[in-house]
């Protein structure tokens, strides 16, 4: 008889020998474990974004190695439960009959004990009754490498215009007013979605980046130190850039009290706007006005009026914002970050008490007071925020996945 050579199968991850579909994916136990084991909420991508995922034997990039099974389709809802089988021997004694040799009987494999229901639809046994069929398994995974990448640059070699004022805190009061120059043809925005957010985003995190170069101090700073404080920092800084240009704009009777200014040009009314979440999402957006903040709630309201009544001058505002990013992100990251922000603060902070000086104003005491207490109530609402996100995150609400989730912890998503 002639026997017929069994057709030998590569892994479609390192390219190795395979033995079965796992996930959903021709592949080999290695991989297969590799996927099992892995927690899709942290990086999956990698700076340089095509390693060499399996070489002499080893795997170097774990990054890459899990992009390429996302790639390639592997899924943890294609698990297949009865695979690898818990299995027992179960055999009678040999025993013979009056007519033949002694015979063996094969041993039977039996299933293990199955997935828990909580195990398999990933959620907490208390929630299953919570609309399970909503649960977010598939994750829309957004890759900012090439932002990171504009940022690091940016902080690395500076911005392209230089400012020659008297201190730090003046450069970047000078950089903002050019960042701040009022447009004259301001667009309504009626569908807030993924690409216009995604281009909010971009919008607010490099202008973020280009506006710290001009803090001298602060370029002394490690590269790597620079770009913890910024990944951190930008939401607070955007949270409290619009709300100043809403502030203004409310100042100059342009819109009423519904409306908020979102970009450099552009502003929405929360009376009259849809919210596409379905990229985000499997739930309504009626049920997601808890977690999401672009509805704007009572905080915004409050603390647009509070700016509208200070009327912050120029380097009154960049010291709020300073101040606001510095503070969060030394509480973050502890440790050298928190010990260079704390430096940073007293950098600045010399430079306003200057500018007080310069301009003759004696009794400023009242005016921090105000300026701290909106940064205080930016900071009040971001830790609800958090609270909320972690919320989420239990009842597997969004279906989001960053390729540097630390950008994004504390966004809302």
């Amino acid at each position: 008889m002639i026997q017929v050579p069994r057709q030998v199968s590569i892994c479609q991850i390192c390219g190795q020998l395979a033995n079965g579909n796992h996930f959903g994916v021709i592949s080999c136990r290695a991989c297969a474990a590799f996927f099992r084991r892995a927690n899709l909420e942290t990086d999956t991508y990698c700076v340089l974004g095509n390693c060499q995922i399996h070489k002499n034997g080893r795997f170097y990039c774990k990054k890459c190695r899990l992009r390429k099974c996302l790639e390639m389709g592997m899924d943890v809802n294609k698990f297949q439960h009865d695979r690898d089988l818990i299995s027992t021997s179960t055999s009678s004694p040999e025993s013979s009959d009056s007519s033949g040799p002694i015979m063996k009987v094969k041993k039977r494999k039996t299933q293990g004990i199955p997935l828990s229901l909580a195990s398999f639809l990933g959620r907490p046994a208390f929630i299953l009754s919570c609309e399970p069929e909503r649960a977010c398994r598939v994750k829309t995974v957004i890759d900012v490498t090439f932002l990171i990448n504009q940022a690091m640059d940016i902080l690395k070699n500076g911005d392209t215009k230089r400012y020659f004022g008297r201190d730090s805190l003046e450069n970047m009061s000078l950089k903002l007013q050019e960042l701040k120059k009022t447009k004259t043809n301001l667009k309504l925005l009626k569908v807030l979605g993924l690409k216009e957010t995604m281009f909010f985003w971009e919008q607010s995190f490099l202008s973020t980046a280009t506006w710290l170069t001009h803090f001298e101090e602060f370029q002394q700073l490690p590269l790597n130190v620079k770009m913890q404080i910024l990944k951190v920092s930008w939401i607070l800084w955007a949270r409290l850039d619009k709300l100043s240009r809403t502030a203004d704009e409310r100042r100059r009777k342009t819109f009423g009290d519904s409306v908020y200014m979102i970009g450099e040009d552009v502003f929405l009314d929360v009376k009259d706007f849809e919210v596409d979440v379905s990229w985000c999402t499997n739930y309504s957006k009626e049920q997601l006005v808890y977690y999401l903040d672009c509805h704007h709630d009572e905080y915004f309201n409050k603390i647009v009026d509070l700016l509208i009544d200070l009327n912050p001058r120029d380097i009154e505002l960049n010291y709020m914002l300073i101040e606001i990013c510095l503070h969060y992100a030394g509480k973050k990251h502890q440790g050298d970050v928190l010990k260079f922000t704390d430096k940073l603060m007293e950098v600045i902070s010399d430079n306003l008490h200057n500018y007080y000086q310069s301009e003759r104003i004696s009794n400023y005491s009242s005016r921090l007071v105000k300026m701290m207490k909106i940064d205080n109530l930016i900071r009040r609402n971001l830790f609800e925020r958090l609270e909320r996100q972690e919320v989420a995150k239990v009842f597997n609400i969004m279906s989001v996945h960053f390729s540097h989730p630390d950008m994004f912890s504390d966004s809302g998503f």
